[in-house]
C-alpha cells in the first residue's frame, strides 16, 4: 500500500494479482506457492485507489471497501471449503482466472484518461522505506508464528517458540525506532513505512488500534465457529461454513449503514463505539451456547451482533484513515489499518489454536492421536464413543474460552474507540477541503524551496 501513491503502472500490478493467482494454483512445490502468493499479495494490495476517486464518492467508497473486506473474510473460507470438497485446492486460485479477467477488462475500460486523473505526486523507488517495511513484515510474521505452532504449555519454553517471538518483538521496536530516525533526519524525503505524523494523530491511532482489536474476535470466529460446528454439532464442512452467512450479511449491512450514518455529519466516534459494543456483546452472548450436539439457533443470532459491529468498524475506519491523514500519507494510512486488521486476525487464529491445543491436552491427553482428531474435523472419525465425547467436550470448552478472550479483547477495542472523540468536528467535506488546502500549501513551499536552491547553485 505504501507504494500505491507513486505513479507506477497500476495495470501491471493488477495483472500480477491475476497472473500470480493462476501461478499459485499451478505451483508444484510449497516454495513456489509461497513465492506466487507473495507477488499476488503485492498486486492485490494496490488495487483499491482512493486517490483516483472523486471527492463526492469517497463516502460511498469507504462503504464499498468495508463490504468487500467483511464479505470476503467470511465467504472466502466458505467458498474455499466448497472448492476443496468438490474439486481440488488449486481451484481456490484458478477460480480467479475468469473472475479476475472480467474485473480486469472492466478496469481497463473504465480507467480514466490521463487528462482526467488527479495530479498525483511522483515519488522514486529511492524514497521507499525498505528497512522499515522489512522490519514491519518480520515483526508481524514472527510474533504470530510461534503461537500458531505451539501445541502445549511444555513448548512455550522451547527455542522454537521463544526465538521467533523475541526476534519479532525486537523487529517491532526497531520499526518504531527507525521511524523516529526517518522523521527527524530525512522527514518527507523518505516515505516511511510507519509515518510518525500518523502515529501522533490521536484519532487515527485510536481508530487503527480499535480495528486491530475487533479483527481479533471476528477472524477468530470465522476460523473457530465452523470447526466447532463440525466437531461438536456433527455438521459437514459445507454446512459449517454456511453457518457464517448471518455474520457475513450483517457485516455488509453494517458497512452500508456506516456510510449513511456519517454522510452529512461526522459521527465516527459514536459509530466506532457502537460497533465495538456490538462485537463485545456478541462475543459475550456466544459464551452462553451449550456444548450439546444440537446447535442452538440463538448462536446464529449472536453472530449477527459480531458481524454488524465489525462491518460498522471497517467502513468507518477506512474513511477515518483517509480524512485524518494528509494526502501524501493516504496510502500508508490505509496500509497500516489493513496491516493491523490482518495482524489482529492472525493473533486471533493463533490464540484459538493455542486454546484448543490446551483444551485437547486437558480433555484427551495422549489417548487420541492428532490424525484421529483431524479425522473428527473432517467428519470421518472412527473412534470409541468415550474418545469422541472427550474431543467434542474439548472443542466446546475451547470455543467457550475463545469467546471469553474475545469479549475482553473487544472490550479493549471499545476503550480505543473512545479515543476517537473530538469536541470540535468538521464535516467530512470540510475535512477533505482542509487536506487539499494543506497539500497545496506544502507543494507550493516545496516548489519555492527547489527554486531557491537552484538559484543558489
Amino acid at each position: 500500500m505504501a507504494i500505491s501513491t507513486k505513479n507506477y503502472p497500476r495495470r501491471a500490478w493488477d495483472f500480477s494479482a491475476l497472473g500470480f493467482s493462476i501461478g499459485c494454483g499451478s505451483a508444484q512445490s510449497l516454495e513456489q506457492l509461497i513465492a506466487f502468493r507473495a507477488i499476488q499479495g503485492i498486486g492485490g494490495a494496490v488495487i483499491v485507489l482512493p486517490e483516483v476517486t472523486p471527492p463526492r464518492f469517497l463516502q460511498g467508497l469507504a462503504a464499498v471497501i468495508g463490504i468487500i473486506i467483511t464479505l470476503s473474510s467470511v465467504l472466502g473460507p466458505v467458498l474455499g471449503g466448497i472448492l476443496t470438497h468438490y474439486a481440488t485446492w488449486r481451484w481456490i486460485f484458478w477460480i480467479n482466472a475468469p473472475i479476475g479477467t472480467a474485473s480486469l477488462l472492466l478496469f481497463l475500460t473504465a480507467w480514466p484518461k490521463p487528462q482526467y486523473l488527479p495530479n498525483l505526486e511522483r515519488r522514486s523507488w529511492r524514497e521507499l522505506d525498505y528497512l522499515g517495511s522489512f522490519m514491519l513484515i518480520v515483526a508481524t510474521v514472527l510474533i504470530v508464528f510461534p503461537f500458531q505452532n505451539v501445541g502445549g504449555t511444555e513448548q512455550w519454553g522451547q527455542a522454537t517458540f521463544l526465538a521467533p517471538l523475541i526476534v519479532g518483538v525486537i523487529a517491532l521496536l526497531g520499526v518504531f525506532a527507525w521511524s523516529l530516525v526517518v522523521d527527524r533526519r530525512w522527514g518527507d524525503k523518505i516515505a516511511a513505512a510507519l509515518p510518525m505524523s500518523l502515529l501522533r494523530n490521536r484519532i487515527y491511532t485510536s481508530a487503527a488500534l480499535s480495528t486491530m482489536f475487533l479483527a481479533f474476535p471476528y477472524i477468530l470466529i470465522v476460523y473457530a465457529f465452523p470447526l466447532r460446528c463440525q466437531v461438536v454439532n456433527g455438521k459437514d464442512a459445507l454446512i459449517a461454513g454456511v453457518m457464517l452467512l448471518p455474520m457475513s450479511g450483517s457485516s455488509a449491512l453494517g458497512s452500508a449503514l456506516s456510510g449513511r450514518i456519517n454522510g452529512k455529519k461526522d459521527r465516527s466516534c459514536e459509530t466506532l463505539v457502537v460497533a465495538t459494543g456490538f462485537v463485545t456483546l456478541g462475543c459475550g452472548l456466544l459464551m452462553t451456547i451449550s456444548g450439546s450436539v444440537t446447535l442452538e439457533a440463538k448462536a446464529l443470532g449472536f453472530l449477527v451482533f459480531v458481524g454488524l459491529g465489525f462491518g460498522l468498524s471497517v467502513s468507518t475506519t477506512t474513511m477515518l484513515a483517509t480524512l485524518q491523514s494528509s494526502i501524501r500519507d493516504h496510502a500508508p494510512a490505509q496500509g497500516i489499518v489493513a496491516q493491523l486488521r490482518i495482524f489482529g486476525g492472525s493473533l486471533g487464529i493463533a490464540a484459538s489454536s493455542t486454546i484448543l491445543g490446551l483444551s485437547l491436552q486437558t480433555q484427551v491427553g495422549g489417548s487420541v492421536t492428532s490424525q484421529q482428531i483431524a479425522s473428527v474435523e473432517g467428519g470421518g472419525a472412527d473412534l470409541a464413543l468415550s474418545d469422541l465425547a472427550a474431543i467434542r467436550r474439548a472443542y466446546a470448552d475451547a470455543f467457550h474460552e475463545d469467546m471469553r478472550v474475545c469479549t475482553i479483547i473487544a472490550g479493549i477495542g471499545l476503550l480505543w474507540a473512545l479515543g476517537t472523540y473530538s469536541r470540535k468536528r468538521l464535516s467530512h467535506t470540510e475535512q477533505r477541503e482542509q487536506r487539499v488546502k494543506e497539500e497545496t500549501e506544502r507543494r507550493m513551499m516545496a516548489t519555492t524551496e527547489i527554486s531557491r536552491q537552484q538559484e543558489n547553485a
